[in-house]
């Protein structure tokens, strides 16, 4: 039933969308669906119907590029000690290793620029903005709403990111979406990025600041996807060499 409604206001929501004036916020006060645990599904349907060629891409090219960014992380001690037999895991290490593999770059609020409005985010905080990691489900809350408070002293909003439950052998327990204060839980983290990604798209919402550029390198070479509003990050470039790949 909730499809079936997602589907017949399609024209209307996507409209809705391409207005300066619809928020997030107000997109899912409006919508009332995505607010539901299930809500990320339909804002995949979006993703689909706006992007058919590349619903599929993430999924088409990651074996590839997770070989090859777990090679170049053990060269460069990036990755301990992992379990090579449990595919999560593994999946986990290639995308953390994403921040470390790249310089990171000063972060400016929407506010005239000084030096107080200025941040050049550690590459921990870039994994911060890319995938956040706790201990437990009880910190995920807590987790959510000390990176609120973060950006809102800097001025910056909180765009949509994923959130990982990571036990101390490494092994996820559960993993989840935060978009406009609603948790979506997923089956896999390689499933919460391709979907965090997506909804980022449908909503036209950005890129978490501090992690824009390894957002921007999943867009580019796991999505094959461009727009006119792509930023070019030389450590995207440099990163894109180093794993010989062409895009």
């Amino acid at each position: 039933m909730v499809e079936s409604y997602w589907e017949v206001t399609t024209k209307e929501r996507l409209n809705d969308l391409a207005s300066k004036n619809m928020t997030i916020s107000n997109y899912f006060t409006k919508y009332k669906a995505i607010n539901l645990s299930g809500g990320i599904y339909l804002l995949l349907m979006d993703f689909k119907i706006m992007y058919p060629d590349y619903g599929d891409k993430f999924n088409e090219n990651w074996p590839l590029i997770k070989s090859k960014l777990i090679s170049i992380a053990k060269k460069k001690g990036l990755i301990n000690e992992i379990d090579e037999s449990n595919e999560e895991q593994t999946d986990l290490a290639a995308l953390t290793s994403l921040p470390f593999s790249m310089s990171t770059s000063n972060v400016t609020s929407t506010k005239k620029a000084t030096k107080k409005t200025q941040w050049r985010p550690s590459k921990r905080e870039v994994l911060e903005g890319f995938i956040t990691q706790v201990a437990s489900p009880a910190e995920v809350a807590v987790e959510i709403t000390r990176k609120r408070d973060k950006l809102m002293e800097m001025d910056l909003q909180m765009q949509p990111f994923v959130i990982a439950v990571v036990s101390p052998n490494k092994s996820i327990t559960a993993r989840y979406i935060v978009i406009n204060n609603i948790t979506y839980e997923m089956p896999t983290i390689t499933k919460a990025v391709e979907a965090c990604l997506k909804a980022i798209f449908v909503l036209n919402a950005e890129y978490p600041k501090e992690s824009r550029h390894v957002w921007q390198f999943v867009q580019t070479v796991l999505f094959e996807l461009k727009t006119k509003y792509d930023k070019s990050f030389t450590a995207v470039n440099t990163l894109i060499s180093d794993l010989g790949i062409k895009t």
